[in-house]
């Protein structure tokens, strides 16, 4: 029997706090207006994408605009992604949102997020 093999570009990282991170959904007609949101529950965290916990379902394919605030030397300006899954999360009524990141407003963003993960 073959191993499964991993599709992800990208390592997974588990988190085990609760993290910030504020996210807003980019509605094409209003461009930059749509909903903004705070705390939740980040699952796990790779350069390619970001996993989180929300009380609101959120349309797939959508496109997102995020900021990370993972601790005082962990924060980043504006990364974009699109929602590539919605999962119901049945015994808390809440969602499993998953996101690739498509573009970064900042290289240096990117950076302190790959030593973010090599350091856990």
């Amino acid at each position: 029997m073959e191993p499964i093999q991993e599709k992800r570009n990208f390592k997974r990282i588990p988190i085990e706090r609760r993290l910030e991170i504020a996210y807003r959904l980019m509605n094409p007609r209003l461009w930059a207006e749509a909903r903004s949101r705070g705390v939740r529950h980040v699952k796990d965290v790779s350069l390619g994408g970001i996993s989180f916990q929300t009380e609101e379902r959120l349309p797939p394919n959508s496109l997102v605009s995020m900021r990370l605030d993972f601790s005082d030397e962990m924060k980043t300006g504006d990364i974009y992604g699109r929602i590539v899954r919605v999962s119901q999360i049945e015994e808390n009524n809440s969602f499993e949102v998953g996101i690739n990141f498509s573009w970064w407003g900042s290289d240096d963003d990117k950076k302190r997020l790959a030593g973010f993960i090599e350091n856990l």
